[in-house]
């Protein structure tokens, strides 16, 4: 099943995923309903950044197919190879899936610019690659890590 076919969640009853799920969508709600008044009577609802995340990665590592199903042939993990097969592997991703890994990409790229760690990438990276692979070969998943890393830090 893709991700234009609906979600089919592994965990669909644990608790802490419904609250959290629960929690954007009444701010998403809140945030329709409240827009017309315009911003200066706009309610925040607060949430703790690592709580989306960890909502965000069990989302996606739940999924009956994961995001990074689709991958290229895979070859060295080294520099000269995996910029190349980063590329790849979007290409290689069904369009939903791309719109999943991309956005994904792009807020944990605004998260990295936001960081004073030095092995933010490396941890971002490793979270994503559960996100988007959670059960797969050693192998792919090692791929998977580094151009993780390397859209990550990488100027495009």
């Amino acid at each position: 099943m893709d991700l234009d076919d609906g979600v089919t969640l592994r965990a669909a009853d644990d608790p802490a995923i419904k609250n959290d799920l629960r929690r954007a969508w009444i701010a998403d709600r809140l945030d329709e309903r409240l827009g017309e008044f315009g911003e200066t009577h706009a309610v925040d609802v607060v949430c703790a950044p690592r709580a989306v995340a960890a909502a965000l990665t069990s989302l996606l590592s739940s999924l009956a197919v994961p995001v990074c199903a689709s991958l290229p042939p895979l070859t060295g993990c080294d520099e000269n190879n995996i910029s190349q097969w980063a590329f790849d592997l979007l290409e290689a991703l069904p369009n939903a899936h791309y719109n999943a890994f991309v956005y994904v990409l792009a807020l944990l790229r605004e998260v990295l610019a936001k960081s004073w760690q030095t092995t933010a990438a490396t941890r971002l990276a490793a979270v994503a690659r559960d996100a988007f692979l959670p059960n797969g070969e050693p192998d792919a998943r090692a791929h998977v890590f580094a151009a993780v890393q390397f859209l990550l830090t990488s100027n495009l």
